[in-house]
């Protein structure tokens, strides 16, 4: 028999996790061991504040407390636990981690390969959550609804907003830049379509599907899309490219009334 620990939390909750596995693996035979962090009731970590855990960030749980739950264990699905070298050395039996999330920045990952760990994530898995936000976002501020929602609640009526120099034009008068065309890029892309502005897409490894250049999505150079857009959205992966690709420089190329929005 297999020991399997599951650590999540109670946003990826260690029930949801056995369910799934057991409904996918009816016939292996599993010793599931459960726990569940207090995340998001308390905040993540990042490894530069505790000693051992140098370079893993957006983690939850010490090294006693990981190794007292995962020692003995083949196999850890988890979406916070860290993972760092000297936990993987004091667990030898670890073979294989699930880590549901799009980049394992909990795991140490040079050390899992050092040690022949395998280690699976899920890239895009909330791509979904991210594309729809990021349209709140933008129907917010290009509609005021958080100015006029908060003076409400103040018992204030924002009359000023209806000025034409405030209300602004409205999402299918506007052009939206999309710099990433992603999982998630494409998604928002999809979701923008619906409001019938324009749209222009910079990405300069991926290029436009059949379908969004025949219903007039532009994919441009990044210059131009900061240029033009009335609102400009990042998608982009984090890579030492796109490491404070948002700066001085760029914010000077788009319009002085541009709104850029940041779920990346």
């Amino acid at each position: 028999m297999r020991r399997l620990v599951i650590i999540g939390d109670h946003f990826m909750r260690s029930d949801m996790f056995e369910k799934a596995i057991r409904q996918k693996c009816p016939k292996t035979d599993l010793d599931i061991i459960r726990h569940d962090l207090d995340w998001p009731d308390r905040p993540m970590e990042h490894g530069y504040a505790q000693a051992g855990m140098a370079g893993l960030k957006e983690y939850m749980g010490s090294e006693e407390g990981t190794v007292a739950l995962i020692d003995g264990a083949e196999i850890l699905v988890t979406h916070l636990a860290p993972l760092s070298a000297s936990i993987m050395d004091r667990c030898p039996s670890l073979k294989f981690v699930a880590v549901s999330r799009g980049g394992p920045v909990n795991i140490d990952m040079r050390a899992a390969r050092q040690r022949n760990i395998i280690v699976v994530n899920t890239p895009g898995r909330n791509a979904s959550a991210v594309a729809e936000f990021t349209i709140g976002a933008i129907l917010v501020e290009t509609r005021l609804i958080t100015r006029g929602h908060d003076a409400l609640r103040r018992g204030e009526w924002r009359g000023d907003l209806y000025r034409a120099d405030r209300t602004g034009e409205e999402l299918s008068e506007m052009t939206v830049g999309v710099i990433g065309y992603g999982e998630i890029g494409t998604r928002v892309v999809r979701l923008l379509k619906a409001f019938g502005c324009r749209i222009l897409v910079a990405d300069p490894y991926v290029q436009l599907s059949a379908s969004d250049r025949a219903d007039g999505v532009e994919q441009v150079a990044l210059e131009r899309l900061l240029a033009e857009s009335d609102v400009v959205t990042l998608h982009p992966r984090v890579t030492k490219e796109t490491e404070r690709l948002i700066n001085a420089e760029t914010l000077a190329q788009m319009k002085p009334s541009a709104i850029l929005i940041n779920t990346a």
